[in-house]
């Protein structure tokens, strides 16, 4: 339940980044933990029953109680992963404020959930019930009022506003897609998305408060056979500039700065763009076009 508390909030802040690699790296405390139980349970360790913790605290010193007591310190490890995930990462898909108001959530929801372990109340158990349902109540609020709904951008619904009046319709206007065209464009220009080398359609898609489909179809229409070749010509772009602004020292450097995860693939995406390596197009940079779509 602690899990699935976190994966949630991973996925709202950072779409895509929790892969199957990084979803081993998350529970692999989890499967220690339940290992360390194995061998404790093979080794002939016998876990005797109790009713609450606070009956087991006389027998703190023996490693069956102090062992439960640690599974219940680990619980509160979670809430200053969810604070400190987002600080670690460039793309973010929501704000502090949601973040915090989470983080709190979530803190009530386990100190509810400590007191039903600490104490074996009848009362506990049914107010804990209710906090729990609340708490869950509250983030689906969160997440339909605050940040989705919250976070939408007139202009992607054809609608214009002028002096806190709305004028016009998609009909009059620009359509959904070239408006979302020109959205793209500044986002990628403020943000240099590109960057990052994990940044997927999905997560692009999110950002901008669409889906995969729609945004393919933009991309194409902006005359790029798909996301791939889109997201390569603007890194195979930064990287030409990288080189001969000397913001990178060299080519290495300059491709992963770029958002190439090797550089194998950023010598063939090089190739692709321009026809040529990247030192024969330097050599003859004055006669070529940087990027040809």
């Amino acid at each position: 339940m602690i899990i699935c508390y976190v994966l949630y909030p991973v996925e709202v802040i950072s779409p895509g980044w929790l892969n199957f690699k990084r979803l081993v790296k998350l529970y692999l405390p989890l499967l220690g933990l339940s290992g360390i139980y194995s061998l404790t349970i093979w080794s002939g360790i016998e876990y005797t029953t109790h009713k609450s913790l606070w009956e087991m605290l006389p027998f703190f010193s023996r490693f069956e109680i102090w062992f439960r007591f640690l599974l219940v310190v680990v619980i509160f490890i979670t809430i200053p992963f969810v604070l400190y995930f987002p600080s670690n990462r460039k793309y973010n898909n929501t704000n502090r404020v949601w973040i915090r108001k989470y983080v709190i959530t979530l803190s009530i929801n386990i100190v509810a959930y400590i007191l039903v372990l600490a104490f074996n109340d009848r009362i506990i158990h049914t107010l804990y019930y209710y906090v729990s349902v609340g708490c869950s109540l509250f983030i689906v609020y969160m997440e339909l009022f605050v940040r989705l709904i919250g976070k939408s951008d007139p202009k992607l619904n054809g609608i214009e506003e002028k002096d806190g009046v709305q004028i016009g319709s998609k009909s009059i206007l620009k359509t959904k897609n070239e408006i979302l065209v020109e959205y793209l464009d500044a986002y990628m220009r403020e943000t240099c998305a590109w960057r990052d080398p994990d940044l997927s359609l999905n997560t692009l898609a999110s950002a901008l408060c669409t889906n995969r489909t729609t945004l393919t179809q933009v991309i194409q229409e902006n005359g790029y056979k798909n996301y791939t070749v889109y997201i390569n010509s603007l890194r195979v772009s930064d990287f030409i500039q990288l080189i001969e602004s000397n913001q990178s020292s060299n080519f290495q450097e300059a491709f992963f700065d770029a958002g190439f995860r090797s550089r194998a693939t950023a010598l063939r995406n090089f190739r692709q763009f321009t026809g040529m390596i990247p030192s024969e197009y330097f050599l003859n940079k004055n006669g070529h076009t940087i990027l040809d779509k």
